[in-house]
């Protein structure tokens, strides 16, 4: 059966945008693993001793997040 060329155009151009879809979404994967981070120690006063309790906060001084 004869396939009008709209039906030919319409096809190719799905294609084209789910492979296009599919890189973004290929492209995201790598940079979605960086958004978290662990950090652990100990907070202590001059003498060595731990402070129960404090507070600690990290920025990232290149984004300044």
């Amino acid at each position: 059966m004869y396939k009008g060329l709209g039906t030919c155009v319409s096809s190719l151009s799905s294609a084209r945008i789910l492979s296009i879809l599919f890189l973004f979404l290929l492209a995201a994967l790598p940079t979605s693993a960086q958004s978290t981070a662990t950090l652990q120690g100990t907070v202590s006063d001059p003498s060595g001793r731990g402070i129960p309790g404090a507070s600690v906060l990290a920025t990232n001084q290149a984004t300044g997040v």
